[in-house]
């Protein structure tokens, strides 16, 4: 018999253990971070405690089933704006879903019949390939000053002058970090950008369908980064904002940033 356990998990207990059930592990309570078993997908994130419950930043992130750091719903609401500006606004054809219990991003192949872009085709086939190969990609929508750790170093965004970071973790995964108030400079300051949802959205496209998928590839250095920008200006070439205005930035900013 178990019960809800009055957590920030929303996990239930199992009154016989103590522990809470998540699927694929369980949890001490008392320890509040610490599943009592390791990770079967460890090997993947060296820099990550096996044990680790959400990386150890359970307000950052989900871990639905113990094994999985996914799509945060702040993500998925700026990846689908992303979408909806690369793909078809008015009737709404996104050939990919999100399941809000697992946090997953899914291909569906939806409107497969649909007369897409060659551009539009190879943002499908970047996401296709991240959603239904064994790359895992984890999104967090970040402050401009959250530490931001990478194999090398620790940094922020704002430091970096980013709307966004990957960091490869391994071979097999890699962390996103998208900003939440993207910046720009003016007379000699960073501010805060206007159109927030547009350069969201072409950071999320960016750091996702670019530099995550040419790492699941394991292209790495100088090669990801031009392959990144090379990517990116498609999009923008087809990208359409909710703003008029934001249609000419975006079309006629180009990629500034690599990392």
């Amino acid at each position: 018999m178990t019960q809800m356990h009055n957590n920030f998990t929303g996990k239930e207990r199992d009154e016989e253990t103590g522990y809470g059930y998540f699927g694929a592990r369980y949890m001490d309570f008392s320890l509040l971070t610490s599943f009592i078993s390791a990770d079967r997908y460890a090997d993947k994130y060296p820099f990550i405690s096996p044990y680790a419950y959400c990386a150890w930043s359970p307000i950052k992130h989900t871990d639905p089933t113990g094994d999985t750091i996914t799509l945060s719903l702040e993500a998925w609401r700026i990846q689908k704006e992303a979408f909806l500006s690369v793909f078809d606004r008015d009737k709404k054809k996104i050939p990919f879903s999100y399941d809000r219990s697992t946090q997953r991003l899914s291909y569906t192949g939806e409107n497969s019949d649909y007369n897409y872009s060659e551009t539009q085709k190879v943002i499908i086939e970047h996401y296709k390939v991240l959603c239904e190969g064994d790359y895992n990609v984890s999104v967090q929508i970040v402050n401009n000053n959250e530490i931001i750790k990478t194999p090398k170093r620790r940094t922020t965004l704002e430091i970096e002058f980013s709307m966004g970071i990957t960091v490869p973790i391994g071979e097999r995964s890699a962390s996103v970090y998208i900003s939440r108030y993207p910046l720009y400079r003016i007379s000699g300051r960073n501010a805060r950008r206007p159109l927030r949802d547009v350069y969201q959205s072409i950071a999320i496209l960016h750091e996702i369908g670019g530099h995550a998928y040419y790492y699941s590839q394991k292209i790495y250095g100088s090669e990801n980064n031009e392959q990144t920008r090379v990517f990116e200006n498609a999009c923008r070439d087809i990208f359409t904002a909710s703003y008029s205005r934001g249609t000419k930035v975006i079309r006629n900013g180009r990629a500034s940033y690599e990392h």
